[in-house]
């Protein structure tokens, strides 16, 4: 049976095949007001029996993955590129019993004024 709040199994994988970066993934989820750093991005990664291993549940992945889309659907925006067909967000599942499940994500347009603020600054 699959243990649904030890994940870190399943992220490592996403990881891997998605090419993330640690520093794309703070900035997601600090663009989604959710504080995070370096150092607990990279605890999702490493081995249980790593001392500084920290636990991540389905809702993390979750909340992480639907973060990273809607960064990277703002920046294209941003650069005035078309959004990707996969880059548009499903509605989220939100389990019955869990009250900590993502909310819906609705910053793309906060995001994108934000990026194309901050494109003219530089």
């Amino acid at each position: 049976m699959v243990d649904p709040q030890r994940m870190n199994w399943l992220w490592r994988l996403i990881w891997e095949v998605a090419g993330l970066q640690p520093t794309e993934l703070v900035d997601a989820l600090h663009a989604m007001r959710i504080p995070v750093d370096q150092r607990l991005v990279r605890s999702w990664l490493l081995d249980n029996r790593d001392e500084r291993f920290s636990t991540m549940s389905m809702t993390e992945i979750e909340r992480n993955l639907r973060a990273i889309a809607a960064l990277r659907h703002a920046r294209r925006e941003a650069a005035g590129k078309p959004p990707l067909p996969a880059a548009k967000p499903a509605e989220p599942v939100t389990p019955a019993d869990d009250s900590t499940a993502a909310p819906e994500y609705q910053v793309y347009a906060a995001l994108a004024a934000e990026l194309a603020a901050r494109a003219q600054d530089d």
